[in-house]
């Protein structure tokens, strides 16, 4: 039989131990897929004055126009939780160098994120958020022999 939880953010009920409107999707294996992702090491969390726990809500539409939104850990996972850095790692292991990330979530877990891709992929893409042209741009940083190359990526 399948738990039931309440979900503080929508205020419903539901089966499971996700909220399918609020929670972003998640893949455990990024391998079987053609078209790039948005990879977001940890989605945010506050705490109420309650003392409940809950996502925080972010707008990433516009981030959606790169790729779909693939969260690598749960908002519980923490920098020293071995079993965590080893999900994450995984499914870096298995991203494209098309991907993105997007750096939301804890400092840490952004920062590993960004040097496991940077080590597979010889750089990273990462989505910043401009806020006078209320959307993200592209920012590709590449490693090279000659040191670090960064460059604007077209828009989408």
């Amino acid at each position: 039989m399948t738990e039931r939880h309440h979900c503080g953010p929508c205020n419903l009920l539901h089966d499971g131990p996700e909220c399918p409107r609020c929670s972003p999707p998640r893949r455990p294996v990024l391998a079987r897929r053609r078209l790039p992702v948005v990879m977001i090491p940890q989605y945010p969390t506050e705490r109420l004055r309650s003392g409940e726990v809950v996502r925080r809500h972010l707008d990433l539409t516009d981030a959606q126009r790169y790729g779909e939104i693939v969260e690598l850990l749960d908002t519980q996972a923490k920098p020293w939780d071995h079993t965590a850095v080893e999900q994450m790692d995984q499914m870096l292991a298995d991203s494209s160098a098309d991907d993105w990330l997007l750096a939301v979530g804890n400092p840490t877990m952004i920062a590993m994120a960004a040097a496991a891709f940077g080590s597979i992929h010889g750089g990273i893409n990462v989505l910043q958020w401009q806020s006078r042209a209320r959307r993200y741009e592209a920012v590709r940083v590449a490693f090279t022999e000659d040191g670090t190359e960064v460059t604007q990526a077209p828009g989408l």
